[in-house]
């Protein structure tokens, strides 16, 4: 899974990277919405978002090259129960 994202984004990830997902395959909270690593294993994975990003950011600022960097997690605050 790791050789087939790397291809599909066109990057080698680096060894923490690599060594992170040999451990899990996404880390996702149990409340709210936070993914704190990204799934290589399904459709709304890290090589889906980082593409987003990369098509985002290239329409939005072209002179900001996200090219180089993969988005492995996300938070967000859309789904949390306030106490």
């Amino acid at each position: 899974m790791i050789a087939d994202a790397e291809a599909k984004l066109g990057v080698r990830f680096p060894d923490e990277l690599r060594a992170l997902y040999l451990e899990a395959d996404g880390v996702r909270e149990n409340l709210g919405n936070a993914a704190y690593l990204l799934p290589l294993s399904v459709e709304e994975s890290m090589v889906s978002l980082t593409k987003t990003l990369w098509a985002e950011w290239e329409g939005f600022r072209p002179e900001f090259d996200l090219k180089p960097f993969v988005f492995f997690g996300s938070s967000t605050r859309e789904g949390l129960i306030k106490s």
